[in-house]
């Protein structure tokens, strides 16, 4: 999302185990998004503004942000922006990506678009990497930082893993034997 004068909550989780084990009502993520909007008021921030999304999995819910009070502005399909107004703030807009992920005639193409602010997203390109370097004279890897705001404004995208062009996303960080699974199934459709 794009948006002016605002906060931004990119990633709240404090225990993966808690996570992962889906238990609710300590209190933690409320107290951490009360001290953020604290921080956003000392900052001079208009408000905050949240990517969350509308399901029923761990990560990022958007049902959790609405009962601290945020309102809904945007959505697309389960991805929806949230946000706070401490003011005459502006609302953030939802990004449209306009990237091209790229294929090839001879070579499996792997697209990814990586966030160095993500630790999911550190260690899926880590794992990307790794596997791709398995297949390097049959694969193609290109990577996208999204921190590079140039890149981010141009292509509106902050995250993404393409094979041969088509999208594909784990939920978390991309799984080494998943993606070696991806490869070589499209390996055997290229023979």
């Amino acid at each position: 999302m794009s948006g002016k004068d605002l906060m931004t909550v990119p990633c709240l989780t404090l225990n993966y185990k808690s996570v992962y084990e889906q238990k609710t009502g300590t209190g933690y993520g409320k107290a951490l998004m009360q001290a953020a909007e604290e921080e956003a008021k000392k900052a001079g921030k208009k408000g905050i503004a949240v990517l969350c999304y509308d399901h029923d999995f761990w990560f990022m819910p958007a049902s959790f942000f609405k009962r601290l009070g945020y309102e809904e502005i945007q959505r697309d399909k389960d991805t929806v922006i949230v946000w706070k107004s401490f003011g005459d703030a502006q609302p953030p807009k939802l990004h449209k990506s306009k990237f091209v992920p790229q294929k090839f005639s001879d070579k499996i193409a792997v697209d990814v678009i990586w966030n160095p602010m993500c630790m999911t997203s550190i260690v899926e390109i880590n794992n990307i990497r790794e596997v791709c370097e398995e297949y390097k004279d049959k694969v193609v890897l290109r990577e996208f930082n999204a921190g590079d705001v140039g890149f981010l404004k141009r292509y509106e995208i902050s995250r993404g893993i393409f094979f041969n062009s088509i999208p594909k996303c784990w939920g978390y960080e991309a799984p080494k034997e998943e993606v070696k699974k991806v490869i070589e199934d499209l390996l055997k459709k290229q023979a």
